[in-house]
């Protein structure tokens, strides 16, 4: 909720903004030397997104307009509090890369030992796939291990709780899910940028 007169001061929302027209024009308010206050007592009965589908097209648009706020409003000249559209999702931006890294440098070594049961001796003259394909299992591990510690691991642990007889398929669910997540933000990300480029939705 905002004050109508102190909104119309800062030209109230933008038409051109795509996405995250509140946090944009609190940043407007906090600039022109506005506050934010926080009302604890305060109650908003928010809509749930529901559905896999709905959830990854708002995480994409998210990412889209957080973009363009960051563009206009970098941590280093905004005044106020920090924000992050897309809070853990840092975590779960990570996966795609790391998952796709995984599975490309562990291609060649499929590949070879499908056509040559020999190549296990020629490992050694290959040194520079063998250490990437450990890297990338070592930093996908990592990863892993940082996400079962983090807010996402509550999700983890409650998808576990629901099917304690299926825990494997439980997480492979999960994964599945971020792993669409991590998807739909690099989309958002890449039609951010196109729209920065072109100029178009409010920037």
């Amino acid at each position: 909720m905002f004050n109508r007169e102190a909104l119309l001061n800062v030209g109230s929302f933008d038409p051109q903004w795509y996405h995250a027209e509140d946090m944009e024009v609190s940043l407007k308010l906090i600039e022109s030397g506005g506050t934010i206050v926080y009302a604890p007592d305060a109650i908003v009965s928010h809509v749930a997104e529901i559905g896999q589908k709905r959830f990854l097209a708002k995480r994409r648009r998210d990412a889209r307009g957080h973009l363009r706020i960051v563009r206009k409003y970098p941590r280093r000249k905004r005044v106020g509090p920090g924000f992050d559209f897309i809070g853990s999702s840092k975590m779960v931006l990570a996966i795609a890369p790391l998952w796709v890294a995984a599975i490309l440098s562990g291609l060649p070594f499929i590949y070879n030992f499908y056509l040559n049961p020999e190549y296990s001796w020629q490992v050694a003259q290959h040194w520079w796939q063998t250490r990437f394909l450990l890297l990338s299992l070592a930093l996908l591990l990592a990863h892993e291990l940082v996400l079962w510690r983090g807010p996402l691991g509550v999700v983890n642990r409650g998808a576990i709780r629901s099917s304690p007889r299926r825990i494997l398929i439980a997480i492979f669910k999960v994964r599945r899910l971020t792993f669409s997540w991590s998807i739909a933000l690099w989309q958002g990300i890449l039609l951010g940028l196109s729209d920065a480029i072109r100029g178009k939705n409010g920037h």
